[in-house]
């Protein structure tokens, strides 16, 4: 996926909130709840560079309280480039807000799906995304929230060339827009070998 040049957004603002509630939870669900476009920032981007994002809340009790379907389109035809389930939960370890990324085996059955499709969804038909320390982990952040995987504990092993693989994301949420950032490196070097270029970032408007 091309990664948009974005200047990066500055997350010195960054406050750690010493433990989470129901109601910060809540904000939090509301805020991820939407859908997301590169053009209704930009509409003269090109239609190549675009982005859709759009994350529905589910009604799935047995997955947690917090889960949300997400759906990523790209390009100028919109193709489907990903789809995840998320559920976020309190550590009771941490205290943190910690967000875990499923893939649907079988996700042509949900592509464009609302969430009445959602309803039987099982975790026997999810396979965990990325492994044990990739969890997005959430703190406030001015206006807003930032949810952060760091690779300093995130390691990956590439389905490509088997070698095992350091893993950043980071974004930043609030009631406009989210900037998405995935970077990966060479756990060995350090080196990254793929993702948004250093001070860049993928910018996506909130479009309802």
């Amino acid at each position: 996926m091309k990664i948009l040049r974005a200047s990066v957004l500055l997350f010195s603002m960054l406050v750690v909130s010493p433990a989470w509630s129901a109601s910060d939870m809540e904000e939090l669900a509301q805020l991820i709840e939407g859908t997301f476009d590169t053009h209704a920032l930009d509409p003269g981007l090109p239609p190549e560079q675009r982005l859709v994002d759009r994350r529905i809340r589910l009604n799935v009790p047995g997955l947690g309280g917090y889960v949300f379907y997400q759906q990523i389109n790209h390009r100028e035809n919109l193709e489907v480039y990903r789809q995840r389930i998320l559920v976020l939960g309190i550590s009771e370890e941490s205290g943190r807000i910690e967000q875990r990324a499923y893939a649907l085996r079988e996700p042509e059955w949900y592509v464009d799906a609302d969430a009445d499709v959602f309803t039987t969804l099982r975790m026997d038909n999810l396979d965990k995304f990325m492994a044990d320390g990739c969890e997005q982990v959430w703190t406030r952040m001015g206006k807003g929230f930032r949810g952060y995987v760091d690779p300093k504990r995130c390691q990956v092993t590439s389905t490509r060339t088997g070698k095992l693989r350091s893993i950043e994301a980071e974004n930043y949420l609030d009631a406009d827009s989210v900037s998405l950032v995935e970077r990966g490196y060479d756990p060995d070097t350090g080196e990254q070998l793929f993702g948004s270029p250093p001070g860049e970032a993928s910018l996506l408007g909130r479009a309802h």
